[in-house]
């Protein structure tokens, strides 16, 4: 008996039926080459092409899906999503406002375009859509959380930890949700509740260093600065490049009176990055009150120097700095740096 030939819509279905990338691309390539004015074969490679992650043989063949049924919504979005996968938002978003054209009950379109809306930092464009996802899909706990992102980028924390609240109603266990709503509670000072929301990120992921360092910020914004002392060691344990952490832990010591500590801190900080002014500034303020006054003044000269805009103010009216206000070279380096 001889070889079986399939029909290229044989081929199609066989493309249509498997879960192999590989073998889909294969049958619809014999497909093509049987009638190549089949949209539906030029579709199914792409989406072969894209669970391979071949973004850009994907695109070529969704184009001719399109060229050959322009009405076709879901190679307009598999298409957006490719374009996503290359960072290229813009172009994305048309192809998801041309799918929302022909079909403008698609959720999912919706939520694709406002996630590249979020990525282009148009946040007001990206609510707007989260919003017509929630109407179609009243459950979407990542469309809840996305716009509450948006509203957070837009310092309208209170709309956000709406929408945190209720994605958390809908997902009580989702680390991501809990910590953004924490982070909003922390930007507009309610450090209490943060405190809450990390904890219970924490009590979900006890390996999550960033979680560490934002309750300890709140701590020390409640002068609990034991704690805040904890979790910026417990930081540093699982993240121990952080610079930041370790300025401030220093801070944090600083507050305590323990300013060798802090001093300690600022320098490990400084190894990691040493262009960072606030550290230098938060330096010269330790070693002032340790009597310090030629290290003061070089830690002092370096923050000016990079940021002098930040903190000729500051220094002008540092109490760490009263004992050596009238010293010759503190006055030469404000003048240098803070008088135009």
């Amino acid at each position: 008996m001889g070889k079986q030939i399939l029909t290229a819509q044989e081929y199609l279905a066989k493309a249509d039926h498997t879960d192999d990338p590989a073998e889909q691309i294969r049958c619809c390539t014999q497909a093509l080459e049987l009638d190549p004015e089949l949209p539906l074969a030029y579709f199914l490679r792409g989406n072969g092409y894209a669970n391979l992650n071949q973004n850009e043989k994907a695109i070529a063949d969704y184009d001719q899906a399109l060229h050959l049924d322009p009405e076709m919504d879901g190679a307009f979005i598999n298409r957006g999503i490719c374009h996503v996968r290359l960072g290229q938002d813009a172009e994305a978003v048309e192809d998801f406002s041309r799918a929302l054209e022909i079909n403008p009950e698609n959720a999912d379109a919706y939520t694709y375009r406002g996630n590249c809306h979020a990525h282009l930092d148009q946040d007001e464009e990206a609510i707007e859509d989260y919003s017509q996802t929630i109407r179609l899909d009243p459950d979407s706990t990542a469309a809840y959380n996305n716009r509450g992102l948006s509203y957070a980028n837009l310092d309208q924390d209170e709309k956000a930890i709406e929408d945190y609240s209720r994605a958390i109603q809908l997902n009580p266990e989702n680390i991501t949700i809990l910590f953004n709503r924490g982070n909003s509670y922390a930007f507009l000072r309610q450090h209490a509740k943060a405190i809450e929301d990390y904890t219970r990120v924490l009590s979900l992921n006890p390996e999550l260093g960033d979680a560490y360092y934002n309750r300890g910020n709140c701590y020390g914004h409640l002068r609990q600065y034991e704690k805040a002392i904890e979790d910026y060691s417990q930081s540093i344990r699982l993240e121990p490049d952080a610079a930041y952490t370790y300025n401030n832990r220093g801070f944090t010591y600083a507050y305590m009176g323990q300013y060798e500590k802090a001093i300690e801190d600022y320098d490990r900080a400084l190894d990691l990055n040493s262009e960072l002014e606030d550290v230098y500034y938060n330096k010269a303020c330790a070693c002032a009150h340790l009597g310090k006054t030629e290290e003061t003044i070089n830690n002092l000269r370096q923050a000016l120097r990079i940021a002098p805009h930040k903190y000729c103010a500051a220094a002008g009216k540092e109490p760490a700095f009263e004992a050596i206000r009238d010293d010759a070279d503190f006055q030469e380096l404000l003048k240098k740096f803070c008088v135009e």
